[in-house]
């Protein structure tokens, strides 16, 4: 039996429903058992359920202050950003005087941790988490709401320090949302050099510590830089398309081929529904579904591990 598990897999759920905590956790229980990896899951609240549950599948609840609610109303926006900026100024200003540094640049780094959106604080959190849990060799990070394991995933982490994963998605297709998301945060050029270009899921990243570790320096890097800039999957794809990651040794994957299958509108053709899991055409079980809650028997076949019925609407939280 191993002491001190070699592998972790990493979740942020802020107000989530708990039955979609409890498909992630209670499925990757079936797959990774507590001595061969652990689970850290940030969230703001742990009840007498969420309590249960972290008996029951061995999770590591981890607090954050932050808390998304999208009834904020606007003053308090203009006053959140009124403190905001003139602190990101005087972190930059003072980053490089140590004394200072630790005044302003990790106020603002604390003050983006407590007010900005989930999407964007979770990154902040893990690059924390690994500054001083550095003993881990892999490392899965992972949305919550959406995401159910069936296989062992670790495994396909070759001797790459980082490994990314497509969508069936290109800029300027048929799915414009990415698109959308695109063009918002980086403007009409940007957008103009990825059109055809495939979309990587955010969603989900897996890696080695190394790997890891300077992934996070990077997106952490450019949050802080323009931290109300689009959405977190334009800034990785962003990342990507300007080769900010080509120091780091990194594997991509096709959609489904790999370990992760996600689930989008053009994804319909690369698997099957079986009693016993979601396999691809050719037969083989998909180790990790992200965004089974697109498909109607994939949502209910993921109902049935859990056990009940989940409720399809009305979900509170994100990722």
């Amino acid at each position: 039996m191993v002491d001190n598990p070699k592998n972790v897999v990493l979740g942020f759920a802020t107000n989530l429903d708990p039955d979609r905590l409890e498909v992630f956790s209670k499925t990757l229980r079936n797959v990774y058992s507590p001595q061969v990896c652990d689970l850290v899951i940030y969230t703001n609240n742990v009840d007498d359920r969420l309590h249960q549950m972290s008996n029951e599948y061995a999770i590591r609840f981890l607090y954050t202050p932050n808390t998304y609610s999208g009834s904020v109303n606007k003053l308090s926006k203009l006053l959140n950003r009124a403190i905001l900026y003139p602190t990101k100024w005087l972190a930059r200003l003072t980053q490089n005087l140590p004394s200072l540094r630790i005044i302003f640049y990790e106020m603002y780094f604390q003050l983006l941790k407590l007010w900005h959106h989930p999407h964007f604080v979770r990154w902040l959190s893990y690059a924390e988490f690994m500054k001083v849990n550095p003993q881990y060799e892999k490392i899965f990070i992972s949305d919550v709401k959406d995401v159910a394991f069936q296989a062992p995933f670790f495994e396909e982490l070759d001797s790459s320090d980082l490994c990314f994963f497509k969508q069936d998605v290109q800029y300027g297709g048929d799915d414009f949302w990415d698109t959308k998301w695109y063009r918002s945060s980086y403007g009409a050029r940007a957008l103009n050099k990825v059109i055809g270009e495939p979309v990587f899921c955010i969603g989900t990243v897996m890696g080695s510590t190394k790997g890891i570790q300077a992934f996070l320096e990077i997106m952490c890097a450019e949050i802080l830089k323009a931290p109300f800039r689009g959405v977190e999957q334009a800034t990785f794809n962003h990342l990507f398309y300007t080769e900010a990651f080509k120091n780091i040794a990194f594997q991509i994957y096709e959609n489904a081929v790999g370990p992760v299958l996600t689930l989008t509108a053009g994804s319909w053709s690369r698997f099957k529904v079986c009693s016993d899991g979601l396999f691809t055409i050719d037969g083989k079980l998909i180790p990790v579904i992200h965004m089974y809650d697109r498909h109607q028997e994939a949502f209910e076949f993921f109902s049935r591990v859990l056990g009940r019925e989940m409720k399809e609407t009305g979900l509170v939280g994100f990722k």
